[in-house]
């Protein structure tokens, strides 16, 4: 059997494809904006500084969200929480403790720069973190520490005894709740590259990072509905209450932004008719 510890190479191995990834975009795709006398640029050297902060708050702040989500567990067994390798990081808690670095990286310049480079670092970063989140998502097979519920489906996964879920010990296959977020993720990269690469036109700088939150809130509103043991506030899936907050808002925003290209497409189309 694999050792806990291929765990974290595996997400070790996605965070550092991920920023190489982005690395390689900022290079070939230089950033650069003119703000009265002053010329900023976003360089490949920005993405390691960042993600140097980013990194460390982000596997805190995804080990404390695992940690809330089983306080009676932890409360009882304290020191259990450092032991990462045996699994349990939530994305929202590292989510939430990145982007709070990234604040703090991003202010010790000061504005303007700290806006220009907060948007344009977070649209590389974004756009590479499903791919990262597709390949650590795999740690998952070997802690299954993320299942789904029981199921026959012929692509269900086989847990041993040992690893399955309270309450469903009697059961031996589940819904591999993993998978289903990888590959989803996946395509989810696949769609912010498209979008990068080829919708330049309407790709306005901070877009690459709310279609990222608008994605990946409903690819965890679709594989949350699986999940079991998952944590709640009242009767309501805790990440579900949160995915659908950053569906919303990133909605929103991206209205916001865009308003001025939905009011032109639709007069066109107006006239179109009209003649």
């Amino acid at each position: 059997m694999l050792t806990p510890s291929v765990s974290g190479i595996l997400i070790s191995i996605g965070i550092l494809i991920a920023m190489l990834f982005s690395e390689y975009l900022l290079s070939t795709h230089p950033q650069e904006k003119r703000i009265g006398n002053k010329r900023l640029k976003a360089t490949d050297r920005d993405i390691l500084r960042s993600l140097i902060t980013i990194v460390p708050f982000s596997l805190v702040g995804a080990r404390l969200y695992h940690a809330v989500n089983y306080w009676n567990y932890y409360t009882n067994n304290p020191l259990e929480i450092l032991k990462t390798w045996n699994g349990g990081m939530g994305f929202y808690g590292a989510l939430l403790g990145g982007i709070l670095a990234f604040l703090v990286f991003s202010f010790i310049k000061r504005a303007p720069v700290f806006k220009f480079r907060f948007i344009v670092i977070s649209d590389f970063l974004f756009l590479s973190l499903p791919l990262a989140y597709a390949i650590g998502r795999w740690e998952s097979f070997i802690t299954r520490d993320i299942v789904g519920i029981p199921t026959k489906v012929p692509w269900a996964i086989s847990v041993p005894f040992a690893f399955r879920p309270q309450g469903f010990k009697l059961y031996d296959s589940f819904h591999p709740v993993f998978l289903y977020e990888s590959f989803l993720c996946l395509l989810l990269f696949l769609g912010l590259y498209f979008v990068f690469r080829f919708v330049k036109r309407w790709k306005a700088d901070g877009s690459i990072s709310l279609l990222f939150l608008l994605g990946y809130s409903l690819i965890r509103l679709v594989t949350e509905s699986m999940r079991i043991g998952i944590w709640k506030i009242g009767i309501y899936p805790t990440a579900s209450i949160i995915s659908i907050t950053i569906l919303i808002v990133s909605i929103i925003l991206l209205v916001k932004m865009y308003h001025h290209h939905f009011a032109k497409f639709f007069r066109k189309r107006i006239r179109a008719t009209s003649l």
